[in-house]
């Protein structure tokens, strides 16, 4: 305390003296053109030789000594995992890094930069960062990395499912199993109303009409619907909806009652005749259309008012055309007895109608793999 007081009178009235600490690196503040107090330069600074003015240490350097320091040399570079604004120095943050003498950098995409690190650190395969991230984060399910360095993941091969941290494109033993189908790269069971009996798949066939797919995960269809109810595609149980009137329901879909038919009934497997002295020339038709002109329309199954020729009564039976009694036409199918030849309606896209067909869409005549069905 003694000293610091002579120091300080001395300074205040002695003009070498104030020089003398003034090389030194001693601060003098002056106030009113007195010396009211000297101290070290604070750590940062120094002074040029001979000047009162503290001068910052340049921008990632550094000084945090306890004695005056009176060079710029003396104002070290900043260390690697620390950055350095003027004579300060900070461990570097979260997100950055920080280079020996270079200063603070943001963390690019596809590298960690957590607290006080001096370089970027490429994240592993299987895992990837955003841009100033303090860790890698891995691939989430259903995708994969399979390099260093990344961004971000990228789905797996169709057919295939990828676990969290994936780093391949075609894992092996991880093909989409059956009873399954795997989109974006996530092994999903197949929904009630489907089925698929393949690995690799990306999607599920629906159930065909006339067939149902009870539950989730079915490799293989669960069965035909109950006649007299309507199974549309898709369906789950074996009874959904009964079939409606108008139509009828041999194997578990609803087929519209051809002409000279009619049902006006609901959950039927067949049409009924058109009576005697009626014609009904409606499809889907629940009652007879009207009455024949006197003497035509005798022996039913008539489509027109003044039909007096007879159909072929050998022709009894489903699948055959009407007149001649030949097998129905290939993609064709013949729902009805007698049905003339050109009014049998095409069976439907993928499947098999040989000849003789008696529904649009026959269940053992599925297109077979590698073919194509279509009729139209």
């Amino acid at each position: 305390m003694a000293t610091s007081l002579f120091l300080t009178r001395l300074l205040k009235y002695d003009t070498a003296a104030f020089v003398f600490a003034c090389l030194f690196g001693l601060i003098v503040r002056n106030t009113f053109g007195f010396c009211d107090s000297m101290n070290f330069c604070p750590p940062g600074y120094y002074r040029r030789d001979g000047q009162r003015a503290r001068i910052p240490c340049p921008e990632n350097t550094y000084f945090t000594g306890s004695h005056s320091i009176t060079n710029l040399n003396d104002c070290p570079p900043c260390e690697g995992g620390y950055y350095c604004p003027p004579g300060i120095v900070s461990r570097c943050p979260e997100g950055f890094y920080c280079p020996p003498g270079s200063g603070m950098i943001a963390c690019p995409a596809g590298a960690q930069c957590p607290y006080g690190s001096d370089r970027a650190h490429h994240c592993p395969p299987g895992t990837y960062s955003h841009a100033r991230s303090t860790h890698c984060l891995p691939c989430q399910n259903g995708t994969f990395n399979g390099r260093h360095f990344q961004r971000k993941c990228v789905p797996c091969a169709k057919g295939f499912y990828c676990h969290e941290g994936g780093t391949q494109y075609r894992p092996p033993g991880q093909q989409c199993q059956p009873g399954n189908y795997c989109f974006q790269g996530i092994q999903r069971l197949c929904p009630a109303g489907t089925f698929q009996p393949y690995q690799e798949q990306n999607t599920c066939f629906p159930c065909p009409k006339g067939s149902y797919c009870a539950g989730q995960g079915q490799t293989a269809i669960t069965g035909a619907c109950t006649p007299g109810w309507h199974c549309g595609e898709q369906s789950t149980n074996q009874q959904p909806t009964p079939c409606r009137p108008g139509h009828f329901c041999p194997h578990g879909y609803e087929i519209p009652c051809g002409l000279g038919l009619f049902q006006p009934l609901e959950g039927q497997t067949e049409c009924a005749h058109c009576p005697p002295s009626f014609y009904c020339n409606i499809k889907a038709s629940t009652a007879v259309t009207g009455p024949c002109q006197t003497g035509c329309c005798i022996h039913g199954l008539h489509t027109s008012p003044n039909d007096c020729d007879p159909p072929n009564p050998q022709c009894s039976i489903r699948g055959l055309v009407g007149g001649t009694c030949q097998p129905c036409p290939v993609g064709k199918y013949c729902p009805y007895k007698d049905i003339p030849e050109g009014q049998a309606p095409f069976c439907e896209d993928g499947y098999n109608c040989d000849g003789g067909a008696t529904y649009p869409n026959p269940m053992a005549k599925l297109c077979p793999v590698g073919h194509k069905c279509r009729h139209h």
